[in-house]
């Protein structure tokens, strides 16, 4: 579970001079407040958050993070970690990110193996930030807010992502590059998720951040062909739907007769995941399935609400149920080989 610790005071501001402009420095009223650390007990992720404006809402069903949402109900935080299973590397995730549903981005920052995203998803405000640890897990906090938070509020919170780190001696060196690299890194990855797109203002958006950048001419004349009004109009990526296929994967335990695979019983559990922000949930329907794919493991896919015994508002992939503990675990120790973080769980699958 995550530990509450007592009240600390700000790190000093050079600790995260990575982030320009968004260093831990506590001026004004809101950022003044006394801060409480969260760290997350199982991969060791840490923030720092004004306490006493904040309500800390459950630790996740795996142990892997939390959220907190704020008083007046304007912005949420949501903060989590997990093995890099398909070994993406910095740029690679930076780019998953700006792909992730941004309708605009107002910042990218890279350092390391560390970056932020910030932009508009769905209306809301969001400011995402990542690290990357030598252990190859991922840290990563998410802020989302209404556009109405004040400048003071929104600084606030951007302190808040800022102060992103990992427990003493955790974080890793891995993936760092000098900073033209990072900045060569980061403009390709931009790119590479925009290239595609028939949105003239994700264009303009490469343009104002690389103005002279390695791919300025395309897109302005990107830009110029679908202000044309030649372009056709983008299609909507569908969101994945539940995989209803309950394929049997005792198969692959060597049993000589196939377990039928039944509604309630054991489960193993190979990913649980908040369904917010929804626009998560492709990445982590598409990560872990290709996963799974890779292992040759047959695993199901639906919202935990639909088990009883599994905490609601989580995506969560599963593998079962088997009637016996024992022929779970044996699946377990099979699991554990591509999803470290599987566990076993008894419930009832309830269906639609």
């Amino acid at each position: 579970m995550g530990e509450l610790v007592a009240p600390v005071s700000p790190a000093a501001p050079d600790e995260f001079d990575w982030l320009e402009g968004h260093m831990m420095q506590f001026h004004s009223p809101v950022r003044d407040a006394t801060l409480a650390i969260y760290q997350n007990a199982r991969f060791g992720t840490v923030i720092s958050y004004p306490a006493s404006l904040w309500t800390a809402l459950p630790e996740s069903e795996n142990g892997d993070g939390r959220r907190f949402e704020s008083l007046d109900g304007t912005a949420e935080i949501t903060v989590y970690a997990g093995h890099n299973a398909l070994e993406r590397t910095v740029p690679e995730l930076l780019g998953d990110t700006l792909g992730s549903g941004f309708e605009s981005i107002t910042a990218t920052k890279m350092q390391g193996n560390r970056f932020e995203v910030s932009g508009v998803r769905d209306g809301r405000t969001i400011i995402h930030a990542e690290i990357l640890d030598a252990a190859n897990v991922q840290h990563v906090v998410e802020i989302s807010m209404d556009p109405s938070v004040d400048a003071t509020t929104q600084q606030s919170l951007a302190d808040i992502a800022a102060s992103l780190r990992v427990e003493a001696g955790a974080i890793g060196t891995q993936g760092v590059s000098a900073p033209e690299a990072d900045k060569g890194a980061m403009e390709l990855a931009f790119w590479n998720t925009i290239s595609t797109s028939m949105d003239p203002a994700e264009f303009e958006a490469y343009l104002a951040q690389w103005p002279n950048g390695t791919f300025a001419a395309l897109a302005r004349n990107k830009i110029n062909r679908l202000r044309s009004g030649g372009a056709p109009s983008p299609v909507p990526t569908p969101q994945p739907q539940a995989d209803q296929t309950r394929a049997n994967p005792t198969a692959t335990l060597g049993a000589t007769e196939p377990q039928t695979l039944m509604d309630s019983g054991w489960w193993v559990v190979v990913g649980s995941f908040p369904t917010e922000p929804w626009e998560r949930q492709t990445s982590d329907y598409e990560r872990t399935q290709a996963t799974a794919a890779r292992c040759g493991l047959a695993v199901f896919n639906d919202l935990s609400a639909k088990f009883s015994g599994f905490r609601s508002g989580y995506n969560v992939f599963v593998i079962g149920a088997f009637e016996s503990k024992s022929v779970a675990d044996s699946m377990l120790k099979q699991a554990r080989k591509c999803f470290p973080d599987a566990y076993v769980k008894n419930a009832k699958y309830l269906g639609e």
